[in-house]
């Protein structure tokens, strides 16, 4: 070595590059795949990804799926959830909180992901108009004070977009792992204002929201992938665009 300093030197250089690369290819592969590891049943569990047009366009879910998706024997439970929305502020009395995560469920997301409810009832998510949130967004929206059965206002979402719709809270939620590909602040309940939108969403093939499936053990993937293409084409009938 020190003979031949610039030889080793290459060397030496070489071999620390190599090995910080393949650590740091190691952490990144570790990092990814310990992602919604906390989903039971994980290993079986899918999300549905479709196009329309020539399949060039950007990956959609048609949630005309949620209606079909109880037809098939090997599909142990799915949900429906709505992430993609002008919900942006919670108005309470005269202030105005910023929302970043926001999305519209049902009872079966709550299975479906096993959300734990620190205060409240469960299945008050599936009744009209109402909303729970976590303790951070709990503490803005009201301080020190009690959140529950309490009312937020929160934009229209179709008509007057200047009006404003009561929500009242029913729960308080943990929120999701940090390595979740979903983030929420608010669980907002599909039913009562909402719903509109969820008709008008399943009649499109235009638009699209996350789907997601747990098959069970012995599921064939392959054939139910290949069933699936062509599932929604008697329900969606001549609404714009093709089914991939």
């Amino acid at each position: 070595m020190l003979m031949f300093k610039a030889y080793s030197s290459i060397n030496i250089g070489g071999l620390g590059i190599a090995m910080a690369v393949s650590i740091a290819i190691l952490l990144f592969t570790f990092h990814y795949f310990s992602f919604d590891n906390y989903i039971t049943n994980g290993e079986n569990s899918y999300r549905i990804i479709t196009r329309y047009g020539d399949g060039t366009y950007n990956t959609n879910t048609f949630p005309a799926f949620d209606d079909v998706l109880g037809d098939y024997p090997e599909v142990k439970s799915h949900t429906l959830c709505f992430n993609n929305h002008n919900i942006e502020d919670v108005f309470v009395g005269d202030s105005k909180i910023k929302v970043v995560d926001a999305i519209f469920v049902n009872g079966s997301f709550m299975d479906y992901f096993s959300i734990d409810i620190i205060s409240g009832d469960k299945k008050s998510i599936n009744n009209p108009n109402t909303i729970m949130v976590t303790p951070a967004m709990a503490l803005k929206l009201f301080h020190d004070g009690d959140p529950l059965g309490q009312t937020v206002l929160l934009r229209s979402l179709a008509g007057n977009q200047d009006s404003l719709i009561g929500y009242t809270i029913t729960g308080i939620v943990k929120p999701l792992p940090e390595k979740s590909h979903l983030k929420y602040e608010m669980l907002l309940s599909q039913k009562g204002h909402f719903d509109p939108t969820v008709t008008t969403l399943k009649s499109r093939i235009v638009f699209g929201r996350l789907i997601y499936v747990k098959l069970y053990a012995n599921a064939d993937i392959v054939e139910l992938e290949s069933s699936l293409k062509f599932k929604l084409q008697p329900v969606l009938g001549s609404a714009h665009g093709a089914l991939h």
